[in-house]
């Protein structure tokens, strides 16, 4: 029965976490058609954005915990808030636009990235919402409306790609791209917004008209953790990536390309464990693991013909990425047991902890030459290892107490 009810919570979840990766690809594929150095300045500028956009996830996070556990807040004022926050943190990011973009001060492509670095720095705005909006389906156990905004965006954003670069509205297909990224955001916010005003929420919200800061307080706890948190990581890991020689690089991109949809999973699990966590339902660590195992593996087996592995060390970096995986879904369980529970100050330290032991690491491997695939893969299992081996003695020895 547990295992019903969680893959009706986490399937609509993953596959709405999965349609968001088409935005790239379609992003992607438009821009090629044009020129294909357009690509590289959309994921150098966009850098930036990616890693100010995670201090509004924890928001997110906590709305869903205060759904799903009946906690009174006002959610439309929030929404305000968020609003101000996110507007503040864009002025700022425009005012200090060279020094946001200081890794690309040197590249021939410098005035293309900050551009559309420009236009782009706005979608900063609806994403924050997005996240509240999200959290509010999660905690009341209506991911599968997710799934329906999701598939609604990249609708809009294929029709807005192509709108924008064919009637010219800015002088390069790049910037039309960006352009279409904010206002097809923007308008998926007024429709989330729309329906939850109207048709999902209308009387609860109502009951729920109590504005307080600790949600904010809390919602930023768990942005740092987010900061701080592997995907963030693996933002920053690219700034070292131009130490990998040419073959390694493309191998490491593409295996982040063909996991990327199944690696949304553990983020799904997430948000699965903190909600049944908060309502006190069964969970089966050891059967979510072994399958998520198995799926890992079955695709490892049909990615030699994608990528043509064609080194041992490639191959043997396909094997550390599985670890790393397995570890990634194992670290995201125990974070959200310690949110559901409220503890989050004590899991951001230990975070903290393990993002400078990897971000020294990879310093120090790159002061020795030392930063290949290998190395690269190795650090993060090992600060995993420690995060989860810290976090879980932790809590055994609170309940103990």
């Amino acid at each position: 029965m547990f295992m019903k009810t969680m893959l009706k919570f986490i399937l609509p979840l993953w596959l709405a976490m999965a349609i968001n990766t088409l935005l790239s690809i379609a992003d992607n594929y438009l821009l090629n058609q044009y020129n294909a150095n357009f690509i590289s300045v959309k994921g150098l500028a966009s850098l930036p954005v990616l890693l100010l956009s995670t201090f509004f996830i924890g928001l997110g996070i906590e709305c869903n915990r205060r759904t799903a556990s009946e906690e009174k807040f006002s959610f439309f004022s929030s929404v305000a808030v968020i609003f101000v926050f996110a507007v503040l943190a864009v002025v700022i990011a425009l005012c200090g636009a060279e020094l946001f973009l200081f890794y690309t001060r040197k590249h021939l492509l410098y005035l293309d990235i900050l551009s559309y670095y420009r236009i782009f720095i706005w979608d900063l705005i609806p994403l924050s919402i997005l996240y509240l909006c999200t959290g509010l389906m999660r905690g009341s156990g209506k991911p599968q409306i997710t799934v329906v905004f999701s598939a609604l965006t990249v609708v809009c954003k294929v029709l807005f790609n192509q709108w924008f670069v064919h009637e010219q509205l800015l002088n390069s297909p790049l910037l039309n791209v960006a352009l279409a990224t904010v206002l097809c955001d923007v308008l998926i916010i007024l429709l989330y917004l729309l329906y939850i005003r109207f048709v999902a929420f209308r009387e609860k919200l109502k009951e729920k008209a109590v504005f307080t800061m600790i949600f904010f307080r809390q919602g930023f706890s768990y942005s740092i953790e987010k900061f701080l948190s592997s995907s963030s990581m693996t933002i920053i890991s690219r700034f070292f990536l131009v130490n990998l020689i040419v073959e390694d690089s493309n191998i490491y991109y593409n295996v982040l390309n063909y996991f990327d949809p199944i690696l949304m999973l553990p983020y799904a699990y997430f948000e699965w464990v903190l909600y049944a966590t908060t309502k006190g339902l069964k969970n089966s660590t050891k059967t979510n693991t072994i399958l998520y195992t198995l799926l890992l593996c079955g695709m490892r087996f049909g990615v030699y013909r994608y990528l043509g592995i064609k080194t041992f060390t490639q191959d043997f970096f396909l094997w550390i990425y599985l670890v790393y995986s397995v570890l990634f879904l194992a670290e995201r369980e125990v974070m959200a047991k310690y949110f559901a529970m409220q503890k989050a100050n004590f899991a951001n330290r230990i975070v903290l902890f393990r993002a400078i032991f990897i971000l020294g690491c990879f310093f120090f491997l790159q002061s020795f030459h030392q930063f290949h695939l290998l190395s690269l893969m190795g650090v993060q299992i090992v600060g995993f290892i420690f995060e989860i081996l810290v976090l879980q003695y932790q809590r055994s020895w609170s309940s103990q107490k």
